[in-house]
């Protein structure tokens, strides 16, 4: 092991090599001779046999092995998508929980039985209408008159069934021929009559149909 000193005035700088490149002193001489000088810097050289049971040459030494078995760790910076991807699998997973163990929401649970197939329907846009027909909370007269804001809960038509969205999507008399482009439009997707309501929302095809029957056939309902 070959190292310097060198007085620098009242300073003392002590150098080591450590690579285990062997280097003639007379290069390292020269070298520094050329790097100090104008400095009135005074070098000495001296020799240090390594492996001589040296306390400090020796713990380098052990130092340098137990670093070779050291796991190579290499900082990598995080996207931010990782982070958000994380944390929305987290919030609708949360959101689930909370949804299905809710005594609400009976009727949306018919349209969306899990949250999952809510935030897959990308092609799912409500609107005042189609809320309505989603929750259940609407113009309808089973709706009014659980507020006193109709005299009866009973459909207009001829069937005497309660006016609720089942009655109006699958068997109220006065909106059958809407019905029926409705269910033309689902056997073209090869889709049977009636089809849980799940399928009416969460098949695009089938939600632009369903669309069209809410919105010709809501403003006659009351």
């Amino acid at each position: 092991m070959l190292g310097y000193y060198v007085s620098w005035g009242s300073t003392v700088c002590i150098l080591r090599d450590y690579s285990g490149i062997k280097v003639k002193g007379d290069q390292v001489n020269s070298d520094s001779r050329w790097i100090l000088q104008g400095r009135g810097a005074q070098v000495f050289l001296s020799f240090v046999r390594g492996h001589i049971g040296i306390y400090g040459n020796e713990r380098a030494d052990w130092l340098a092995k137990e670093a070779t078995k050291l796991i190579d760790f290499i900082p990598m910076t995080v996207p931010k998508s990782f982070y958000k991807s994380v944390f929305k699998k987290l919030v609708i997973s949360q959101w689930s929980n909370l949804y299905q163990s809710s005594h609400n929401a009976k009727s949306t649970k018919e349209f969306f039985p899990s949250i999952h197939g809510l935030v897959k329907a990308s092609h799912f846009v409500s609107n005042f209408r189609i809320t309505q027909f989603v929750t259940g909370h609407g113009n309808f007269k089973a709706y009014l008159k659980r507020f006193n804001l109709s005299r009866t809960d009973l459909c207009s038509c001829s069937s005497g069934e309660i006016q609720d969205v089942n009655h109006l999507i699958l068997s109220c008399s006065k909106f059958t021929p809407a019905r029926c482009l409705l269910i033309s439009s689902l056997k073209k997707n090869n889709l049977v009559w009636p089809p849980s309501f799940s399928t009416l929302v969460q098949n695009e095809t089938c939600f632009a149909s369903f669309c069209e029957f809410i919105d010709s056939i809501f403003p006659h309902i009351i």
